[in-house]
C-alpha cells in the first residue's frame, strides 16, 4: 500500500495576453498526476492546480514543468520529500510487583521510551 500525498502547484500568467499552457510532473519511481494538464490563463491570472503522488516508503523528488503553448515561456520547479513508514507503537507497562499482589506504595512503573 503507498503512501499519498498532495501539492499544489501555482501558475501566474505575467504575460500581456491570454495563454494556454502544458503542465506536466514527473516523480521518478512514483505515481504523480497533475489534475489539470492544459489550461487556459488570462492575462495576470493566477490558478492553483493540485498534484497527487503515491508512493511506496521512500524518498523522491517531484518535477513540474509548465510550458506556454504560442511562446517560448515557459517554468520549472522541484521539490524532495520523504515517505516514511507509520508503525504502530506499542508501549508495554512494566511494574517491580509480582503479579497477583497488591501495589505497594513503591511499586515503579515502567514506560520504555521507543525513538526513530
Amino acid at each position: 500500500m503507498g503512501c499519498l500525498v498532495q501539492f499544489t502547484l501555482v501558475v501566474t500568467n505575467r504575460g500581456s495576453n491570454s495563454a494556454e499552457y502544458s503542465v506536466a510532473v514527473d516523480a521518478g519511481d512514483a505515481m504523480a498526476t497533475v489534475a489539470e494538464p492544459s489550461i487556459q490563463l488570462p492575462q495576470g491570472a493566477t490558478i492553483q492546480i493540485p498534484v497527487t503522488v503515491t508512493a511506496e516508503v521512500g524518498a523522491y523528488t517531484l518535477d513540474a514543468s509548465v510550458t506556454s503553448a504560442g511562446t517560448s515561456g515557459s517554468a520549472a520547479a522541484s521539490v524532495t520529500f520523504v515517505f516514511e513508514d507509520n508503525y504502530p507503537m506499542y508501549l508495554p507497562l512494566v511494574t517491580d510487583g509480582e503479579a497477583g499482589t497488591s501495589p505497594s506504595t513503591n511499586t515503579a512503573l515502567y514506560l520504555p521510551l521507543v525513538a526513530r
